[in-house]
């Protein structure tokens, strides 16, 4: 096997742990996420509320008059917020 060939399998194998460590990541984020909101679920002083950023529709038109997915809410629609104390 050549110098070049060795390279580019050890590419190869570089780009599929890189491509396996990110799904990982992914997985790991979503985790997080699901267990957050559980705590919000459970903790009184978090309630839901529609997002602002989309009206509650989880996308929203551009100023380019495209639809785009809300950044804010990830498509739910809705957020959660810590209740206002005085």
């Amino acid at each position: 096997m050549s110098k070049l060939q060795e390279l580019e399998e050890e590419l190869k194998r570089k780009k599929e742990e890189y491509t396996e460590l990110t799904e990982h990541l992914k997985n790991k984020e979503k985790e997080i996420l699901e267990i957050l909101y559980k705590k919000f679920e459970a903790d009184p002083d978090y309630i839901k509320v529609e997002c602002g950023n989309c009206d509650g529709e989880g996308h929203y038109r551009a100023k380019d008059k495209t639809l785009r997915v809300c950044e804010n809410c990830d498509k739910k629609g809705w957020i959660w917020v810590k209740r206002w104390k005085e």
